[in-house]
């Protein structure tokens, strides 16, 4: 039962860094593309590799420090991981490794702004689900000591 849990708060944790990230999409759409006249789903520019990086970095932990809680995981430590996650989540595409990069495309001209935005998108991700896991542990523990008195 313990390893549905974990992949329950995985999902839970991308489903939130990618919901986070979606404005960050749409607000690069309206600086890109003010017009709209790219047929480009803007939402999903955010929302995507939030999602990803989100259970990358579940994964990751899960390997590394599996006996570890999240809320036990030092900020510097998440900031690593969470670095190391954007890397490899953005790995892939930016290699040529799932096709054959179109070079005149905007994005790839900007591929290294991206994936160095992606990077420090999810170390702030890593940092600010330690320290959610922080508050909500101690919210819990100050919930069970006010209900047993």
């Amino acid at each position: 039962m313990t390893w549905l849990r974990h992949v329950r708060r995985a999902f839970v944790t991308a489903v939130m860094w990618g919901t986070l990230w979606a404005p960050l999409g749409v607000i690069t759409g309206a600086i890109w593309d003010p017009n709209d006249s790219m047929d480009e789903p803007w939402i999903a520019l955010g929302a995507y590799p939030g999602f990803l990086c989100g259970l990358v970095f579940c994964a990751m932990l899960a390997i590394a420090d599996g006996r570890r809680k999240l809320d036990e995981l030092s900020r510097s430590r998440a900031a690593a991981w969470g670095a190391l996650t954007g890397l490899l989540v953005m790995a892939l595409p930016m290699t040529g490794l799932l096709g054959t990069p179109n070079t005149e495309h905007p994005f790839w001209q900007w591929r290294y702004m991206i994936v160095a935005a992606v990077v420090l998108l999810s170390s702030l991700s890593a940092v600010g689900s330690v320290l959610l896991a922080r508050t909500a542990n101690k919210r819990e523990l100050h919930d069970r000591s006010s209900g047993a008195a």
